[in-house]
């Protein structure tokens, strides 16, 4: 995971009248003590509009396992805070009020949020009693386990070990409160074949520059060359980039990046 960059202008198709009658449906059905369902928050256009503006913004990858995803056919729009129902706490009917809004949407993989996240979001140290129930109680007193790469550096919850076994590269988590891991764990991003081959297939490339570096002298052309590929595995449009950033810090290689 990486942190994303500031937020684009919230999609105008959230301000529509259409996205507007739809919260209100939402609202009118929660006041008569109704329950919601998965029916209510159907609407593929404003969907499939707010999904194409979090492709362009997310670099076409998932906001968690940083693979680059085909927005219509391997993505969902992901609710950070899940829309109907909440794993930890049966008794929560979601965070329904907060399906709309922009702050709340991301750009995922179908894997990490269909197969892994679901509708969990632990508290940390399972307090419940910070979770807002409605829409009337205020956000900040919340103490979330997941990451949310919109608003923290993930960068200050995980960490990579590649030493521990030579065809994987496990995130692992650094934090105090134990955020790092529980996010790794609920998305499986540790245990995912196809995530380990491609931060190995990464870490191969950067070991290769990182050694023509050591190697050569600064006016040759092969030092040139594997400056610039380290640079390349750094752009915002690669895959893993929590990973190459973290190796290049480990590896005491970010001075050449400025050079």
């Amino acid at each position: 995971m990486i942190k994303l960059p500031a937020r684009p202008k919230c999609p105008v198709v959230l301000k529509s009248k259409k996205v507007k009658n739809a919260h209100r449906a939402l609202t009118r059905k929660v006041a008569e003590g109704k329950k919601l369902s998965s029916a209510d928050f159907m609407g593929k256009s404003y969907w499939g509009e707010t999904k194409e503006v979090l492709h362009q913004y997310q670099n076409g990858k998932c906001c968690f396992c940083e693979r680059r995803r085909d927005a219509k056919a391997e993505a969902d729009v992901e609710h950070f805070r899940p829309r109907l129902k909440v794993t930890e706490n049966p008794g929560h009917s979601g965070y329904w009020w907060l399906a709309y809004k922009w702050s709340n949407l991301l750009f995922s993989c179908k894997l990490c949020n269909s197969g892994h996240k679901k509708n969990r979001f632990p508290m940390v140290r399972n307090d419940e009693t910070c979770r807002a129930a409605t829409k009337d109680h205020d956000l900040s007193f919340e103490r979330p386990v997941l990451i949310n790469p919109s608003l923290e550096d993930p960068a200050d919850f995980i960490e990579y070990d590649w030493g521990s076994d030579p065809s994987k590269i496990f995130p692992i988590g650094r934090d105090p409160d134990g955020r790092g891991m529980q996010t790794i764990n609920i998305l499986g991003l540790a245990t995912r074949e196809e995530l380990h081959k491609g931060r190995a297939d990464l870490l191969r490339t950067l070991r290769f520059a990182e050694r023509v570096v050591q190697e050569s002298m600064p006016g040759q052309q092969l030092y040139r060359d594997a400056i610039q590929q380290l640079r390349r595995k750094t752009d915002p449009n690669q895959e893993y980039l929590g990973l190459a950033y973290y190796y290049i810090r480990c590896q005491g290689l970010v001075g050449l990046l400025d050079d």
